[in-house]
């Protein structure tokens, strides 16, 4: 289990910035002389009613979560800021970005880029490993490239856990069923129904065919609200090229099941996966911890 440190802000010192989004900034900088990554929430913390922001509550849930889990290929928390004005989570620092920015930029330019296969294979094996150890307590609920960062030497850890739940028995909370990404988001969860870390499933699918095509899940739509008709109505999924080898094109299909019970559990795709490796690259990964 992580040990997470009150950490006392002027103790840290910020460097470029590496990343933005609703909640703030993440800045590259230097704790204790070790590289960090330092997530800064953007707004100071606001009270209504005796209550705090959401903001400063997504930021505790993080740190909730994570203080409970220990996985080398879950990002790890090193501690944790969470008295305004300098409210920040300080995690350790995974040199090769995003994701996202893997497929989607270069050169500060927005483009497509597929994953070459034995690599897509290798980071699809690390975040199935990460969500093996996660989901017999935790669901992520937000699983999306955006949220899985690479180490120096390409290997995937999963992160922001802001909006993930713990289980209670067999299903989470229904409160903010609707919270995540809709181009990743499962049915039930338009539906508001309860959930299960099947959800997690049906966006690994759609992170799956991410990887293969190299492009943006429904970016032909203009609205959350078209994505949300056309996958949780219309049960629609997203175009496989008829180049994606079979194994993988038949685990994007399972993944991406509209019955959450059809779906398969992580256990298995990450067996799947160790079986596509096996077939294409010899078995050259032996260690996919």
């Amino acid at each position: 289990m992580s040990t997470c440190v009150d950490i006392d802000f002027h103790d840290i010192v910020l460097e470029e910035k590496i990343g933005s989004g609703a909640f703030g900034s993440v800045f590259r900088g230097t704790w204790r002389e070790r590289a960090v990554a330092i997530k800064i929430m953007q707004s100071t913390l606001h009270m209504v009613q005796g209550e705090p922001s959401s903001e400063i509550d997504t930021f505790r849930q993080e740190v909730k979560v994570l203080s409970s889990l220990q996985h080398p290929r879950i990002i790890c928390l090193l501690g944790a800021c969470l008295v305004p004005p300098h409210i920040c989570i300080v995690e350790e620092l995974a040199e090769g970005g995003s994701l996202y920015s893997k497929l989607h930029q270069k050169d500060n330019q927005r483009c497509n880029t597929p994953m070459p296969y034995p690599q897509l294979l290798q980071v699809a094996l690390d975040i199935a490993s990460a969500m093996t150890y996660l989901h017999p307590t935790v669901v992520h609920r937000d699983l999306k490239p955006q949220n899985v960062l690479l180490d120096g030497e390409g290997r995937a850890k999963v992160c922001d856990f802001g909006i993930a739940r713990f289980k209670n028995r067999t299903f989470i909370s229904t409160k903010n069923n609707t919270a995540g990404t809709p181009a990743y988001m499962a049915p039930e969860m338009f539906e508001g129904h309860r959930v299960t870390e099947k959800i997690d499933a049906f966006s690994f699918g759609i992170l799956l065919w991410e990887c293969y095509t190299g492009e943006l899940p429904w970016s032909q739509l203009s609205s959350p609200m078209q994505v949300i008709y056309v996958v949780g109505v219309l049960k629609q999924r997203l175009q496989i090229p008829t180049t994606c080898p079979p194994g993988l094109q038949h685990l994007i299909k399972h993944c991406w099941q509209h019955v959450p019970e059809d779906r398969p559990g992580f256990p298995e795709i990450l067996q799947r996966l160790q079986e596509e490796q096996a077939t294409f690259v010899g078995g050259s990964f032996a260690n996919n911890t």
